[in-house]
């Protein structure tokens, strides 16, 4: 078996200076993780978006802020704010630019991601223009996330 997908050891997260998360320690294994009722700062750190003020939080045996930078992992955040006026292939696209994507594999990436997605009869229509779709707005939107997600081209 390979490397922990997610491998925490020791780990304190804080959030506006307290403790949220303290002395946790865990491996995974597996191509996919699901955490549930844990908290936004795990899902952060995981996602390399915060750095442990204690511990570490690796992805695939590399710490998760310096696999976030190399656009080794990716993450999926519940419910985040998204500008109305966006629509999803657009969303991606970004995602995938400020993951050090060129703008033509950015493109390509958000294309396949919309698509696996099932989202094409929405890929261009405006977040806030969902309503009446085949899905209600919530799942569209949920979908959009996922999308971003998938065009950064990481693996994990």
């Amino acid at each position: 078996m390979g490397s922990p997908l997610l491998e925490l050891y020791d780990t304190r997260l804080d959030v506006g200076g307290h403790p949220v998360v303290d002395g946790l320690a865990f491996a995974s294994h597996g191509e996919r993780l699901l955490v549930l009722g844990g908290s936004r700062a795990l899902f952060e750190a995981a996602s390399g978006m915060v750095a442990p003020v204690r511990g570490s939080v690796n992805v695939r045996s590399v710490p998760a802020v310096r696999a976030l930078r190399a656009a080794r992992v990716a993450g999926a955040p519940l419910d985040p704010a998204l500008p109305p006026q966006w629509t999803p292939r657009v969303y991606a696209t970004w995602s995938a630019r400020i993951a050090g994507r060129d703008e033509g594999t950015a493109r390509d990436l958000a294309d396949d991601a919309v698509k696996r997605l099932g989202m094409t009869a929405i890929a261009d229509t405006p977040l806030g223009k969902t309503r009446g779709a085949s899905a209600p707005p919530e799942v569209s939107r949920r979908a959009m996330v996922i999308a971003a997600a998938l065009a950064t081209g990481a693996p994990s």
